[in-house]
């Protein structure tokens, strides 16, 4: 109890230093979009694929125990955030930066990129509430296994099952898988 009390001042001052470089971050960043910027675009996505790759490659050795520490922390923490879809990060992480370098519509723009991110994050939101629509107490202990959908999927049965029942809401998450399988088909 002692060290709570004592540290509670010193987080506290964290705390307030964290959100006043958030804040000065923040007006930087309005200042530097009202300037035209000075990187390349196409330098910038491809930073950006470059990160998304290294941490699915990251991500996948956490998965096989070769990432050391850091990587059983990985491997921990998306299997509680997401349960058994942790394995579906990397890949998905590849096909978003594959789509930073090729555009999804002919004429180079990528319109439908946000209409396909979209569909990706509801797959995911469907599939974790799918593979986790057991009993609300049994699904509490799934979650904390890092089984079936996650603490995702828990939280996201949590008023459903009472609601509508294990079946209605299976119907719900199929209904939107199918929802977002529509998004990802979408080319214009």
């Amino acid at each position: 109890m002692w060290i709570t009390f004592t540290l509670f001042p010193q987080i506290k001052k964290v705390c307030i230093l964290l959100l006043h470089l958030l804040l000065i971050s923040m007006q930087q960043r309005s200042e530097m979009s009202r300037q035209k910027s000075r990187i390349p675009r196409a330098l910038k996505k491809g930073l950006l694929a470059l990160v998304l790759i290294t941490a699915a490659i990251i991500i996948t050795l956490s998965f096989l125990g070769l990432a050391g520490n850091a990587g059983d922390g990985i491997d921990h923490a998306l299997a509680l955030g997401f349960g058994l879809l942790r394995f579906v990060l990397p890949p998905l992480l590849v096909l978003i930066a594959y789509h930073f370098d090729h555009p999804i519509l002919e004429d180079g723009t990528s319109h439908s990129y946000a209409v396909r991110v979209t569909g990706g994050i509801l797959l995911i939101i469907a599939l974790a509430g799918l593979l986790h629509s057991v009993p609300t107490a049994q699904g509490k202990v799934w979650a904390g296994l890092g089984i079936g959908g996650g603490y995702l999927g828990y939280l996201l049965n949590l008023p459903l099952i009472p609601s509508f029942g294990i079946i209605a809401t299976r119907v719900l998450f199929v209904a939107l898988s199918i929802a977002s399988l529509l998004f990802l088909g979408t080319t214009s």
